[in-house]
């Protein structure tokens, strides 16, 4: 069978094969002569073995394997030194035996160049057959082997021309290199090669069979022989980068010098020794001397250069890069490095995370560095690119500092920013202007305009008018349809000339074709003296004529006005001199009505002491009260004069005056006899207002007796309420009447009318037009005076024979109306505590020290402010303060008042006066916390004020005790001493109701007691909430379930019975404890179920009375 004339199994190894791990390198990258040999080799029909390159590298066929036994798989493409050293000797020779295999023999032929050989293993009978000395056998074999033989000796020949051709590819390569090439052999290095560019680096000279020393004797000196002795004793190469070298270009030249890029590399012969040295360089002069001016031309731009490899993060820079980010000059840097020291917010512009988000991170960029040698913080741009090799990528590119262009754009922007504001304000200055403004170029047309062109000429916006021509914009046509073309025109031929142009009798047309008469002014607008057009303003002046003619008419009437003037003028100084005259007025009756109290205090005082030590006298008895009845009408007067000087205390509600009126109808009736006929008209959406209802009443009854007095006893009176809104005034005593809304009283009588004298003096104290010993002069000073301290104004209007009419004026109040506080009686009891009486008045002071002390009260007394706070300060126990508001010396009574709840923490405070000053009352009303007595005041009232002071004290005391643990398991035994009790500094929290808990509303005004009230009900298992105000209540009571009113009596506003009322109406079923401090029992005056607790209550009775309660709601 013969043999095939193709290997598959040779292709599949070469193929196959790890080339790029030998010398051979991979298989794309063999040359020519090599794949030739590869080719033969595999096609032969004999083995065949190639030994190529300087490691003698074995590469053979199928069949040659087939002899080489066991050691083909680890001789294939392995060097035949390491893996088969006998075979290589062999193949030294011509013919040779085979090592390794009997009966074969090599038969070798070199390639050329001894780049590699051929060998033919043929068996010993094959070449005896050939020579003619057979021993027998197949001649048909014999003859195959021939014709092989001859084949394998013709493709041999083919190589070797083969390798010709290549061989003179490669010199005409050699010769057409880009750089300068040369081939030197021996230890003398002798040149052998040299292309053209080498030639022509050394001036054409000879070069061929001549040592370097000889042809080039001008390196001598330069070290040159020296390296190529190296390289050449070495085996290493060399490479040099920018190498200066001198050269004569010219025979007997001077030298010229080069810088040159070049390498040595060795030569070896195939034994692997140096046999010479391959020299391949180019001529860098020219780039190195445009690198140099480039270098310079950086550095004087302070541009710096730089290469990053990623993969090592190692980054190679210019001098200039380093010195733009304040690094030394040596030691290495990273990109990782210089990110540190860019700016948080611009890091995304650089390093890493621009590297992964970016197909080109090295595009143009800007950011903020932190320099590493001083901090500063410079500004950097930076521009590169990607520059891809075999085996990763690197990135190339400058960097230049642009701070102060930064700095320059920065106030560029400013500068932009100005200007944008400047337009802005030039256009709002324009905008807010009245006047039209409108600017025209040389050829006519609008360039620029404001919002009064537009209004007066009917336009929406600029947009309509700008770039158009100004007769389209100013001129249409008349009202009788015929054009109209000489305004502008004459505005045209003004912005022309550069002339300026008044006009003051023109008409304007507007897009509607209606005209306006205006007044225009045209000035040339010029830029570095060249006329750029025209500015024209101009003014719809029709209101200007308008005003004109009013003006020729006020003319006319000046005479009369100036009368009419003076004549308001005359009124007003009236009426003010009349508000100064009550004024004063005001502030001389109240120091007389104050010290008419002090005086009435005294008497009164004193007589009540001896109704008591005369008990069994019933003459004296009777003398005593016709005594006491007129010190009450002496304290009567003075509350009317305290009303007039706007001084009393009142206590507010919001209250509605036809409820009040429709009550008092009995009382009017009775009051006025059935000779007058009392009329009521009241409005049906009457507002509320916030007055003293008591004040109110007084104010109604003396008003309708002296319209009674003023119809003789017979006649009509009418009442009247309505809703009025007002503008600003002047009242009947010239005092300013602010402006509102007002809820107004009207009292009418069909009586005898006053005259304009009396008029003037009808509301001055004491003043009467009644018959001695029946009218006191004090009812309408009492009214005005009170109306106009709850904010309100008076007015009175009366006809001789007529009658009159007063009417009261009282501001609105937007508040849902108050119900009238429960007034609670209870005995005169006294107490053991301890009072301090601070009074200037020595009378007064010893009538309320005997009072006090005939009630059981310890009493200490000071005459002033500054021997109270010496008692104070002495450290004796003081329970309560109880001082004159109106106090002489430096130590007024409000800061005793203050020095002494600091010294005692817990002490009471009680005022008293028959003159309430600002001190403690601001807008007629007491300040909130203030306990006030005014004089003269009974023995009872002291009496029960000071008990409900002091119960209102104790339960605060009792509420803070019982935060203690141990009460906290206790029965209802005595309190410790509120001395132990920490005072609390804020309301709690409302707590959450536990299982079975009971959900409390507090309702209480003293502060001290709400939160203490609402801890101790916490402490008790409850959930309490705590407010101050009965209207708070019942708005809680709209948000919340509760199962438990718990309210005190006297609240501010509306009372604790009242809210109870509402609170059980509001929620049908809600369990109600009134807590009073006058002792008496609430439940048995209202019509609803309800408990009691008399302050002070201990927390076995409040306990109690919750246990009830909890009973009782349990289902």
């Amino acid at each position: 069978m013969n043999p095939p004339l193709r290997s598959p199994a040779m292709r599949e190894r070469v193929l196959s094969f790890d080339w790029s791990q030998t010398a051979l390198g991979p298989v794309s990258a063999w040359p020519a002569p090599l794949r030739l040999a590869v080719d033969i080799v595999r096609d032969s029909p004999l083995a065949m073995l190639l030994i190529w390159g300087a490691e003698q590298t074995l590469i053979f066929n199928d069949r040659f394997a087939d002899l080489a036994g066991p050691r083909a798989k680890e001789a294939f493409g392995a060097p035949a030194e390491a893996v088969w050293p006998e075979l290589l000797q062999a193949s030294a020779q011509a013919e040779a035996p085979l090592p390794g295999c009997p009966g074969y023999r090599l038969h070798v032929t070199n390639l050329g160049d001894g780049a590699g050989r051929l060998a033919l293993a043929l068996p010993d009978a094959a070449m005896q057959t050939q020579d003619g000395a057979q021993s027998g056998g197949d001649n048909r074999t014999v003859r195959r082997l021939q014709q092989a033989i001859i084949s394998e000796r013709r493709a041999a020949d083919a190589a070797r021309h083969a390798l010709a051709d290549e061989t003179d590819f490669l010199r005409g390569l050699f010769e057409q290199a880009p750089g300068f090439t040369a081939v030197l052999r021996g230890p003398q290095h002798v040149f052998t090669m040299a292309n053209e560019r080498f030639l022509g680096l050394v001036g054409q000279r000879e070069l061929i069979g001549l040592p370097v020393r000889e042809a080039l004797p001008e390196l001598l000196d330069q070290d040159i022989i020296s390296l190529l002795d190296g390289v050449y004793a070495g085996g290493q190469p060399y490479v040099g980068k920018e190498m200066q070298m001198r050269f004569r270009t010219a025979p007997g030249g001077r030298l010229q010098s080069f810088l040159l890029d070049f390498v040595y590399q060795p030569i070896r012969d195939a034994a692997g020794s140096v046999a010479g040295i391959f020299v391949q360089g180019a001529d860098v002069t020219e780039s190195a001397a445009a690198a140099e001016r480039l270098r310079i031309a950086q550095e004087a731009g302070g541009i710096g250069s730089f290469e990053w490899f990623p993969d090592t993060d190692e980054l190679i820079c210019s001098d200039t890069y380093r010195e733009l980010w304040g690094l030394p000059e040596q030691g290495l840097i990273s990109g990782a490095m210089l990110v540190t020291m860019v700016h948080p917010d611009d890091r995304n512009e650089v390093g890493p995370v621009k590297l992964a988000r970016d197909v080109n991170p090295l595009e143009y960029a800007e950011y903020r560095i932190k320099r590493a040698d001083n901090g500063q913080q410079r500004w950097l741009a930076r521009r590169g690119k990607v520059i891809e090799r075999g085996n990763g990528r690197r990135y190339v590119g400058v960097a230049f500092d642009i701070t102060e262009r930064k700095r320059i754009e920065e106030a560029l922007r400013e500068s932009e920013a100005r200007l944008q504001e400047s337009s802005e304000f030039i256009r709002l200055l324009l905008d807010s202007t009245e006047e039209g403004f409108f600017s025209v170029d040389l050829r006519g047309k609008l360039t620029l305009c404001n919002r009064a062109f537009l209004r007066m000429l009917g336009y929406a916006q600029p947009t309509d008018v700008l770039g158009r021509d100004l007769h389209a914009v100013l001129r249409h046509s008349r009202p009788d349809g015929n054009p109209d073309d000489g305004l502008d025109a004459s505005i045209r031929r003004a912005a022309e000339a550069g002339e300026s142009l008044i006009a003051d009798d023109e008409c304007f047309y507007r897009v509607d074709g209606s005209s306006f008469p205006v007044e225009y002014r045209v000035h040339p607008v010029r830029r570095h003296g060249a006329l750029q057009g025209a500015l024209c303003t101009f003014t719809d002046i029709a209101a200007r004529r308008q005003h004109l003619d009013a003006l020729r008419d006020l003319n006319e009437t000046l005479e009369q006005r100036v009368v009419e003037e003076i004549g308001r003028r005359a009124d007003a100084e009236a009426a003010l001199r009349q508000a100064q005259k009550m004024e004063a007025i005001g502030q001389l009756t109240g120091g007389v009505a104050h010290d008419f109290n002090n005086v009435l205090q005294v008497i009164g005082g004193n007589l009540q002491l001896l109704q008591s030590h005369l008990a069994g006298d019933t003459a004296a008895q009777k003398r005593l009260d016709t005594a006491v009845a007129a010190v009450l009408r002496g304290a009567k007067l003075s509350s009317q004069l305290l009303a007039f000087a706007r001084r009393q205390p009142l206590q507010p509600a919001v209250i509605n005056l036809g409820r009040l009126v429709q009550n008092m109808d009995d009382l009017l009736r009775r009051a006025l006899g059935e000779a007058v006929l009392v009329e009521t008209r009241i409005a049906d959406d009457l507002w509320n207002t916030l007055a003293d209802p008591g004040q109110i009443e007084n104010v109604i009854l003396n008003l309708a007796i002296n319209a009674r007095d003023a119809m003789e006893g017979s006649g009509r009176l009418t009442l009247e309420l309505s809703n009025a809104t007002l503008a600003e005034s002047r009242d009947v005593a010239g005092e300013i009447a602010p402006g509102g809304e007002y809820v107004m009283l009207a009292v009418a009588d069909t009586g005898c009318g006053m005259s304009p004298t009396v008029l003037e003096k009808a509301f001055e104290p004491f003043f009467t037009t009644k018959p001695e010993g029946e009218g006191t002069g004090l009812g309408l000073s009492m009214a005005y005076g009170f109306v106009r301290q709850s904010g309100g104004h008076i007015r009175i209007w009366s006809k001789v024979g007529i009658g009159t009419t007063i009417r009261i004026y009282l501001p609105r109040s937007l508040q849902p109306e108050t119900a009238a506080s429960e007034v609670l009686s209870g005995p005169v009891v006294g107490g053991n505590e301890t009072i301090l009486v601070a009074e200037d008045d020595p009378d007064v002071q010893a009538t309320v020290v005997d009072t006090l002390t005939t009630l059981g009260y310890r009493v200490l007394k000071a005459d002033d402010g500054e021997s109270a706070l010496v008692i104070l300060r002495s450290g004796m126990p003081i329970d309560m303060l109880f001082t004159d508001v109106v106090m002489p010396g430096p130590v007024r009574s409000v800061e005793l008042a203050r020095q002494a709840r600091m010294l005692i923490p817990d002490i009471a405070v009680l005022f008293t006066s028959g003159y309430t000053q600002e001190a403690i009352m601001h807008g007629g009303r007491l300040d909130e916390g203030v306990e006030l007595l005014s004089k003269p005041y009974r023995r009872i009232d002291l009496a029960r004020k000071i008990r409900h002071i002091f119960a209102n004290r104790q339960q605060v005391t009792l509420a803070r005790a019982a935060q203690q643990p141990t009460l906290r398991e206790a029965a209802p035994e005595a309190v410790a001493s509120e001395a132990a009790v920490p005072a609390l500094r804020e309301e709690p929290a409302p707590t959450k109701a536990a299982e079975g808990a009971l959900r409390i509303l507090v309702v209480e005004d003293n502060e001290d007691a709400r939160v203490l009230v609402c801890e101790l009900l916490g402490a008790l298992g409850h959930a309490a909430t705590g407010v101050g105000h009965a209207e708070d209540a019942l708005t809680r009571l709209d948000e919340g379930e509760f199962d438990v009113l718990f309210t005190d009596v006297n609240l501010p506003g509306m009372s604790g019975v009242e809210l109870a009322r509402k609170a059980a109406r509001q929620r049908p079923g809600i369990a109600i404890i009134f807590a009073s401090g006058y002792g008496a029992s609430v439940s048995n005056h209202l019509e609803l179920p309800s408990r009691s607790l008399a302050k002070p209550y201990d927390i076995g009775q409040l306990k109690a009375v919750l246990a009830e309660v909890a009973e009782e709601i349990t289902p």
